[in-house]
């Protein structure tokens, strides 16, 4: 994942835009098994490396309908810092 991006999260919402990825090196569960995500508006959600996602570019100019976010909507999640609100 890739500052610049929106992630599709749960229910095909749109995260605000990845301002920041941070691998967490000295994570409980080992070395190289988790990454922090920072987002524009200050929050941070913690994936393990076994998630997987689908991100939009930030200024994606194509109309994503609602059926292909939804498809592209993780099984599982993160674990907030800090809750972010619906997309748009």
């Amino acid at each position: 994942m890739d500052e610049g991006y929106r992630l599709v999260g749960p229910g095909g919402t749109l995260s605000p835009v990845v301002a920041h990825v941070q691998w967490l090196d000295n994570h409980r569960a080992g070395p190289d098994t988790h990454v922090m995500i920072s987002f524009e508006d200050g929050t941070k959600i913690e994936f393990p490396f076994d998630v997987l996602l689908a991100a939009v570019w930030h200024d994606e100019q194509r109309a994503i309908n609602e059926p292909e976010l939804s498809a592209a909507a993780p099984a599982v999640w993160g674990k907030a810092e800090a809750s972010w609100g619906k997309g748009p």
